[in-house]
């Protein structure tokens, strides 16, 4: 039994055109073959002319069957070279949506080893990295783009607790490859001022860092500003504060895969 127009919709969702066109040639052929056919009947005299006329028609027909058959069988293989792709697309997807074991174990240890920075310093993992939230107060007066007197010894506690597992990962799959400094700040003020705020206070924090890390720490350290575009809380009243912060986000290396590379910043570095 011949299928319909829309039983030949494609995997695409939509109607192959070719196909279409070869069902519409067969459908007129076959109107054809059968109006020569009552032609002949009621006008004996011409019978021989309309049979030969029949038998065109006729071998257009079958011409435009085997086009179709043709047709039908290359829409088949697409669909089924289609569905292949889609399945692949949905293995890699799940594959990349899959932290790697050796990411989950270098997260671990450092959120482990991250624990006692106090209350005030959240370690969120995520699917390529561990995000070390530090609080506004924590190392800034409020408005402030230069840090405050308790910042350093917070600093310098948070690299003395990473600096052990940097050494002890390097080369192994899964190991630190960027240490990004990213300035948040609410959405009260001016954008220029409040994006110029979260590059001062990523800079400011940057600088310390190196200070206290010296070459050890240089190739892995970024900075980026985002002002108020990456919110932690979106709803008004005293927890927006929280938007207001400075993360320092760790990148690990995708095993089989090009991990982030470490963007280095030349700014002031070579003065110090």
């Amino acid at each position: 039994m011949r299928r319909t127009i829309a039983e030949r919709r494609t995997a695409f969702g939509r109607i192959n055109p070719f196909v279409v066109l070869c069902d519409v040639t067969v459908s007129v052929i076959l109107c054809l073959s059968v109006t020569l056919t009552v032609m002949s009947r009621r006008d004996p005299g011409n019978s021989a002319d309309l049979l030969r006329r029949l038998q065109a028609v006729q071998a257009q027909y079958d011409a435009a069957q085997k086009k179709l058959a043709r047709a039908e069988k290359r829409v088949a293989a697409l669909d089924k070279e289609n569905r292949r792709l889609q399945a692949d697309n949905a293995r890699l997807v799940k594959e990349k949506n899959q932290v790697p074991p050796a990411i989950v174990e270098r997260q671990t240890d450092i959120k482990n080893a991250l624990a006692g920075l106090g209350q005030q310093v959240e370690v969120v993992p995520t699917f390529d990295s561990l995000v070390v939230r530090f609080g506004e107060r924590v190392l800034f007066e409020p408005g402030r783009s230069a840090l405050s007197s308790a910042a350093d010894a917070t600093l310098r506690a948070f690299w003395a607790k990473l600096a052990p597992l940097l050494k002890a990962d390097r080369g192994k799959p899964g190991h630190v490859v960027e240490v990004q400094i990213q300035g948040h700040t609410d959405a009260e003020g001016a954008h220029r001022y409040n994006l110029g705020l979260a590059r001062d206070r990523a800079e400011a924090v940057r600088d310390r860092l190196l200070a206290i890390g010296g070459r050890q720490l240089r190739p892995y350290l970024s900075t980026a500003a985002y002002a108020w575009h990456r919110p932690v809380l979106d709803s008004g009243g005293q927890q927006v504060a929280r938007n207001r912060r400075i993360d320092i986000r760790i990148f690990f290396q995708r095993p089989g895969l090009e991990g982030p590379q470490p963007v280095v910043e030349p700014r002031d570095w070579d003065k110090e």
